[in-house]
C-alpha cells in the first residue's frame, strides 16, 4: 500500500515485418531520488533566501557559491565573486586572521561567532560576527568551507556609547569622591 515514485519506459515489440505486437514496460523505483531532490531544493532555497551574507569556498579560500544577500552587504553579485578569493571581502589589515580562521577550519574546528571586519566592493568597512564550517564529502573528506556573516554595526555602537556612558559615570564618580575628601579635610 506504499506509493512510490517510478520511471518507466515503453519499449515495442516487433514482429518479423516490424510492426509492433507487444509493448514491454520498465518500472523503476525512484522515490529515494525524488526525495534527495526535493531536499535539494529545499535547502537550496535556504542558502538563498537567508537574510545574512553565506558563502561556500574550497580549501584554498577561492569562492564556489554565494547566496543573495552577499550582494546586499557587500555589493557584489554572487556570479562576480565566484572564482575570487575570500580576501575581496575582508580588509588588508585582516588578511592574517582570515589566513588563520581558513587554517584553522581546514583542520576540522568549527569557527563560531569570531569578531571580523569586511569590506565592500566600495570600499566600507564594517563589523561582522563569523562563524565558519568545514564541509565534507559523503566519505568524510573535506572539500571547502561555509561561512556566515552577521552585521554587527548596531552592535559596536552600542557598545561604544556604553563604554562612553560608564567613563562618564566613572569621571562623576571620581569627582564627588575628590570633592568629598577635600570637603572631610
Amino acid at each position: 500500500g506504499r506509493e512510490v515514485w517510478i520511471q518507466g519506459s515503453y519499449n515495442p515489440v516487433l514482429d518479423d515485418d516490424g510492426k509492433p505486437v507487444k509493448v514491454v514496460k520498465f518500472a523503476t523505483d525512484v522515490t529515494e531520488q525524488v526525495k534527495s531532490r526535493r531536499e535539494v531544493s529545499r535547502l537550496s532555497r535556504v542558502f538563498e533566501d537567508a537574510a545574512d551574507p553565506i558563502i561556500i569556498e574550497d580549501l584554498d579560500g577561492v569562492v564556489v557559491a554565494a547566496n543573495g544577500a552577499v550582494e546586499r552587504e557587500y555589493g557584489w553579485p554572487p556570479t562576480e565573486l565566484i572564482g575570487k578569493p575570500i580576501k575581496v571581502i575582508v580588509p588588508e589589515d585582516c588578511h592574517r586572521q582570515a589566513d588563520e580562521l581558513l587554517r584553522r577550519c581546514r583542520s576540522g574546528e568549527d569557527i563560531r561567532d569570531v569578531e571580523g571586519v569586511r569590506v565592500t566592493r566600495a570600499g566600507r568597512e564594517f563589523p561582522v560576527l563569523l562563524t565558519l564550517s568545514l564541509l565534507t564529502d559523503e566519505d568524510g573528506a573535506p572539500t571547502g568551507i561555509v561561512s556566515f556573516a552577521k552585521e554587527i554595526t548596531a552592535l559596536k555602537e552600542a557598545e561604544r556609547e556604553s563604554r562612553a556612558r560608564m567613563e562618564a559615570l566613572q569621571s562623576i564618580i571620581a569627582q564627588v569622591v575628590e570633592a568629598a575628601t577635600q570637603q572631610a579635610e
